[in-house]
């Protein structure tokens, strides 16, 4: 494995570390937070209860002691019991967090299945894809690597190449003597017409240059 993929396969897992553990802490102040507003809330309905407790008495004693009683329980219930829109309010931030969270996790896990998927692209001569999964993830470096690696394979491949017919590619130097057959210059005018074809086809294709041809054209005419 390329060190700059290992590089970044390690910041990867690191972050993703990281994450989980906010994961987890987000999780259990969620829980804590839920958990007090349920509290909270069962207080409220206690006062509120409590109240209409004492709004009964005031009706069935005609004592107004009730009265101020009831009142006194609602409004401590209500003053110093739980405020649930600061507790909505600490839910909903807590539950946008720990979405952010689980975003930059799938975001990430996304990244490396794309590494993954560019490393095995690679492996299986698939190189398009590998550059292109590699610039996906910020790979330019390594996508720079499979773009050299094409052009110097391509290059080993026109090297190598062996062109069927009377001449041959030995990487370094074209035989094209090979192309007219010394012994056969004085052949036929049918023979000749070939040979010049074959030649001509030769310069069409960059293998001769011009001063090679005219010399080959002279032996095969015989001038």
């Amino acid at each position: 494995m390329q060190e700059p993929i290992r590089a970044k396969l390690e910041k990867y897992n690191a972050k993703l570390g990281a994450l989980s553990s906010s994961l987890a802490d987000g999780s259990f102040y969620l829980k804590k937070a839920e958990e007090a507003h349920t509290s909270g809330m069962r207080q409220v309905w206690y006062a509120i209860a409590g109240f209409m407790v004492f709004m009964i008495f005031t009706a069935v004693t005609n004592s107004f002691i009730f009265i101020i009683l009831g009142f006194s329980i609602l409004g401590i219930g209500f003053m110093y019991g739980y405020d649930e829109n600061a507790g909505l309010k600490k839910m909903g931030s807590i539950r946008s967090n720990i979405l952010i969270i689980n975003s930059e996790i799938t975001a990430i896990q996304t990244s490396i299945k794309y590494i993954n998927d560019a490393i095995k692209a690679e492996e299986n001569l698939d190189y398009q894809s590998a550059i292109a999964l590699f610039d996906q993830v910020g790979l330019s470096s390594e996508a720079k690597r499979i773009r050299m690696k094409m052009q110097k394979e391509g290059k080993v491949k026109v090297d190598q190449t062996v062109v069927h017919g009377d001449y041959v590619d030995d990487r370094d130097t074209i035989v094209k003597d090979s192309v007219i057959n010394r012994s056969n210059v004085g052949a036929g005018s049918d023979d000749k017409i070939a040979k010049l074809e074959k030649i001509a086809e030769m310069k069409d294709k960059g293998i001769i240059d011009d001063d090679e041809f005219k010399q080959m054209k002279k032996e095969i005419l015989g001038k």
